[in-house]
């Protein structure tokens, strides 16, 4: 082996280590990693989570609750920010089914123009895609209303 080879080698070797251990992170080290942009997701997620809570506890979580703060029941908190959650203690599954429980911050554009959509979680745990004007936290939603995007279980 001539010099040159040999300093090129340890460059690469010096390189390597430094990305690995000067970035902050392993990138060899597996991450948790969250679709930031996809608001269907966080309200599927988020509805799961509510309606496990409710199952162990009888009753869903307080009004004004931090979907991050659920005990084992908790979303992650890039995925609670983004929801808001329109239940209270006072609510069970055994109330209707209909009522809205979570709805995504972010609005979806509609494909043909017009107003702005919300994906929005009911009490049943199906997740519906709401106009603004009908995508209102704690209200019942009524048949036939929007646009069914998961149902529910």
């Amino acid at each position: 082996m001539n010099r040159a080879t040999f300093i090129i080698g340890f460059s690469a070797l010096l390189a390597l280590v430094g990305v690995v251990t000067g970035c902050g992170h392993n990138p060899l080290k597996p991450r948790a990693w969250v679709n930031r942009g996809s608001c269907l997701q966080f309200a599927r997620v988020g509805i799961i989570a509510v309606r496990e809570y409710a199952k162990a506890h009888g009753h869903l979580p307080e009004a004004g609750a931090n979907l991050a703060e659920l005990g084992e029941f908790s979303v992650l908190r890039e995925v609670a920010v983004r929801l808001n959650y329109g239940g209270s203690d006072a609510l069970s599954l055994e109330s209707p089914e209909r009522i809205i429980v979570l709805k995504c911050i972010f609005p979806v554009s509609s494909q043909k123009g017009g107003s702005e959509f919300y994906y929005c979680a009911l009490l049943s745990g199906e997740v519906l895609l709401l106009q603004d004007k009908d995508a209102i936290l704690g209200g019942v939603c009524p048949q036939g209303i929007g646009e069914v995007v998961f149902q529910k279980e």
